[in-house]
């Protein structure tokens, strides 16, 4: 229980750590053959640093996707882009209740090394963690979505 308490709050600070573009240079060689050992046919990738770990972003057949990884090679999570349509019935029935206009305008499914589903759903610039029984983890403003407007 105290591993699964401690993986969430890993997972928790990930996906809410301050990103920085680095360039391949700077990542580890682990980072890298991992990466090509899951995505062998995958060429451009845009790397970041998270808080002493490793995001690759690129895309598969024009579906976003994202890798965090720890220097030492071992994945954290993957990150997938999934249609408003891929978004479980009780998370739908959430955002439909609270956003009636709006929406969903972006969704993620989000898959951890214990293969623990959560889904990332944003809404009205707010931005929401669901675990795959449609219970909210987390909730924020969306601040890529702030700066931009400023």
């Amino acid at each position: 229980m105290n591993k699964l308490i401690l993986l969430c709050a890993i997972l928790f600070v990930a996906l809410h750590m301050e990103a920085q573009s680095i360039s391949k240079s700077e990542v580890p060689d682990a980072v890298i053959s991992r990466v090509k050992a899951l995505y062998p046919d995958v060429n451009k990738i845009e790397w970041e640093g998270i808080d002493g770990m490793y995001e690759a972003s690129f895309d598969i057949k024009k579906v976003e996707t994202s890798l965090l990884i720890s220097w030492d090679g071992t994945l954290v999570h993957t990150e997938t882009e999934i249609e408003a349509s891929a978004v479980p019935a009780n998370i739908m029935d959430y955002i439909t209740k609270h956003h009636p206009t709006s929406g969903i305008s972006e969704a993620s499914r989000i898959i951890d090394l214990t293969s623990k589903v959560t889904y990332e759903i944003e809404a009205d610039d707010i931005e929401y963690v669901f675990d795959a029984y449609g219970v909210i983890l987390s909730q924020e403003l969306d601040e890529d979505d702030t700066d931009d407007k400023h």
